[in-house]
């Protein structure tokens, strides 16, 4: 069966991020997530590769709103542009990159293809924020 254009299977995501793990090796870069819509599955990627523990500095899966502003992520960020925003994608990132003293921080929040009965007004399935 061919793929569609624009789509990944397992095996390409996989080397991808094993690519990208031995490149922050290579560079000396440590890196930290904050995830909620990918409930830690970045960083999990990035821990199949070897030497990994060089590059990841640590990881927040954060599903709730309350988990993320103890993790750092400012309430008022989430009161003022709601928890599917990029501000609030960026906030996360701030958050773990100074939390675990990484070079990089990356922060994902979104609805994968449901809408959140915490937040239906603010979710719409599919939008993801990084």
């Amino acid at each position: 069966m061919a793929q569609a254009e624009g789509t990944y299977d397992e095996a390409q995501i996989r080397a991808e991020y094993a690519d990208l793990t031995r490149e922050l090796i290579a560079r000396g870069l440590q890196v930290s997530t904050m995830e909620s819509a990918t409930s830690g599955q970045i960083a999990s990627l990035i821990t199949d590769t070897e030497g990994a523990s060089a590059v990841l500095r640590g990881a927040y899966v954060t599903y709730c709103n309350e988990a993320k502003v103890k993790c750092g992520v400012p309430a008022e960020v989430i009161r003022e542009h709601t928890v599917y925003s990029t501000q609030t994608a960026e906030a996360m990132a701030q958050a773990c990159r100074r939390s675990y003293a990484a070079n990089i921080g990356i922060g994902v929040t979104g609805t994968m293809g449901n809408v959140d009965p915490a937040n239906p007004a603010a979710s719409t399935p599919g939008e993801v924020y990084f």
